[in-house]
Parts: C-alpha cells; structure tokens; sequence
C-alpha cells in the first residue's frame, strides 16, 4: 500500500486472483515496479529471476526452519540484493497461554542460510524498532 500511495506500480496477489490466478510468466512484468505475493503463491515463480528481495519484520515471526525453507527457495533466484529487517533476536519465545515461537529465528541464521548465494555487505541497528537490525546481502560473483 505504501508503495501504490506513491505511484509505484505494483502487482499485488488480490490483482492476481482478479485475473484468475495466472501464471507469472503470462504476465509483463516489466509494466511493474513490484510484486507482492502472498506464501502459498511461492510455487509461481519458480521459473523467475529477480533483482531484490525485501522482508521486514515477518521472518521474525517464524520458526528458523521455516525461516531458511523460505530463503532456500528464494535466495538462488535473487540476481543482486536482499534486504532485510527484522528482530535480532526473533520473536519471544512461546509460553502457556501466550503467543511466541518454539524457536527462535536471529540475524545469525539468516547470514549462515543466505552465505551459499550472499555475503553480508552492510548492517546497522534499526531506528524504528527496538533491538532489531536491517541487513543487505549482495550476491556473490
């Protein structure tokens, strides 16, 4: 939404579905800035290639093996950066009667499940949320 509220052109999953679920590669993406898909659409781009890769503050959300099937898939077809933005520490650990993870994900494991394809080329903490990091992995040659 923020990037539609500034005239970017995006491709979102509610447009996909308004076209009846198409393929990715039916559709000119060249005529968009962004795409947006939501989880269970992953297997749409298994035969794409794209330039970046951005998730903030969700991976922190998830479990690390959760966390690396997403990167596993992803990471290879990222031609130059991966920005992210997410907790240090992940998500606080579950307890009775209160949300959490069983594990948590840290900036450590995404270094190690990105180091195949990515080195790590900047970090610094993050001004909008308490003990967490944005990093940017460039590929590597």
């Amino acid at each position: 939404k923020y990037l539609i509220a500034n005239n970017y052109k995006v491709l979102t999953y509610e447009d996909l579905k308004k076209m009846g679920n198409k393929n990715l590669k039916d559709i000119d993406l060249k005529n968009y800035n962004a795409v947006c898909l939501a989880p269970w659409m992953i297997n749409s781009i298994k035969n794409l290639n794209f330039d970046m890769l951005i998730n903030v503050a969700s991976f922190q959300e998830m479990e690390p093996m959760r966390v690396q099937n997403y990167l596993d898939i992803l990471s290879p077809k990222v031609k130059k950066i991966i920005y992210l933005h997410n907790a240090k520490e992940g998500q606080a650990l579950g307890e009775k009667n209160r949300f959490g993870v069983l594990k948590q994900t840290t900036r450590e494991d995404y270094i190690n499940y990105l180091s195949p394809y990515f080195d790590l080329a900047k970090e610094r903490d993050s001004f909008q949320q308490k003990n967490a990091s944005e990093q940017i992995f460039g590929r590597k040659l």
